[in-house]
């Protein structure tokens, strides 16, 4: 069998843990001369056209059984599988129409309708969300018709070599925000503010912060590592991983922290509760039920839903479960390893994907 990854995001996956097996499996990303023949427009338009025609002479020659595509529907006659991190990011284009309008709304409605049929497609053979939350939201979209070709199927992180940790002086607190905006910036650095009254304690930022935000935060630590450093050089020099964050379609950051056995301080939002256990892997954040059910609907939504929280009782939450770990040295080195366990040898790990993905392959061409 040999399996063609693609889509928007695909490229920045890495499907080489798969390793040697009966199944080969190959990107777009290896294939450059492909993105200019293939049929597909770009990422405002979607959803009415992340539609992608392949040449039949490159599937000819590249003797391809099946077709593994994020954020793009395949129009030829072969087998593929849609990747399902979120509904909503199959429907991008609810996301990208932030305040509705009788444009967007009958926009959306096409957009819907041309999903709907594409995945109840024959030739649609599997739906694999990230996450059971993630298949909820697919669930409540396509109802009972589409719950038989959905799989879920959790992403993994490599577990870099672990190294013993030096002593610090400081507990090192890490915020990682590639997008400060639906992050939880606001509560981190309220948190913090109220930490350092108490603690001998630093916050390291890692993401897109404006110059703006570093000359106001002077006593918060902004100029790390380039990304693809981050796992190697930045999560190794930290204690805790902070990400109360308002809006998250999985919440892969946390994996890799686990990864480097630190615990997470999260919001209970979306997927992260399956992500991150209370008291065994860190701590969670709760959020009112109402924000909970708006974020289900359009997760997009947290730019005016996110106005009514609470978030002097947010903050004072966060800086709780954050001392807890802060005072606690064997707590903090406990959760730490459980949550190392959960990416190298048990829901996250890379094996148990291997395993479901190659299930989910053989299943799809049956």
């Amino acid at each position: 069998m040999k399996v063609f990854f693609d889509g928007f995001d695909i490229r920045g996956e890495n499907f080489s843990f798969l390793g040697e097996t009966e199944t080969e499996t190959f990107s777009i990303k290896e294939k450059p001369s492909l993105s200019f023949s293939r049929y597909s427009l770009p990422y405002p338009l979607l959803p009415f056209f992340n539609f992608a025609y392949y040449p039949k002479k490159f599937l000819q020659k590249n003797r391809v059984d099946l077709i593994y595509s994020f954020k793009l529907f395949p129009l030829n006659k072969i087998p593929w599988i849609a990747d399902a991190e979120n509904f909503h990011y199959l429907n991008s284009f609810y996301s990208y129409f932030r305040r509705e309008n009788f444009f967007s709304k009958k926009m959306n409605y096409l957009g819907l309708k041309i999903i709907k049929k594409a995945l109840n497609s024959n030739y649609c053979r599997k739906v694999v969300p990230w996450s059971e939350y993630a298949k909820k939201t697919v669930l409540s979209f396509g109802g009972k018709q589409l719950e038989k070709k959905i799989t879920v199927c959790f992403p993994a992180v490599k577990c870099p070599e672990q190294k013993m940790k030096k002593e610090r002086e400081k507990i090192s607190l890490l915020f990682a925000a590639t997008n400060p905006v639906y992050k939880g910036t606001e509560f981190v650095f309220s948190a913090f503010g109220e930490l350092r009254k108490k603690y001998d304690v630093e916050l390291n930022c890692f993401g897109n912060f404006s110059e703006k935000t570093k000359k106001q935060f002077p006593e918060i630590n902004f100029d790390l590592v380039s990304y693809k450093n981050f796992s190697e050089k930045v999560l190794p020099e930290n204690d805790i991983l902070l990400m109360p964050s308002l809006m998250e379609s999985f919440g892969f950051t946390a994996l890799q922290a686990f990864a480097s056995s630190l615990p997470v301080i999260s919001s209970d939002i979306m997927a992260l509760p399956e992500i991150n256990t209370e008291n065994k892997t860190g701590f969670l954040v709760n959020f009112p039920k109402q924000y909970h059910e708006s974020l289900f609907k359009n997760p997009f939504s947290f730019f005016h839903e996110s106005k009514k929280l609470d978030k002097e009782k947010i903050v004072s939450k966060l800086v709780e479960k954050t001392s807890l770990l802060i005072e606690d040295s064997s707590l903090r080195k406990q959760l730490g390893r459980n949550a190392f366990n959960e990416v190298q040898n048990r829901k996250f790990s890379v094996e148990k994907r291997k395993k479901s993905l190659l299930e989910i392959f053989a299943e799809a061409i049956k």
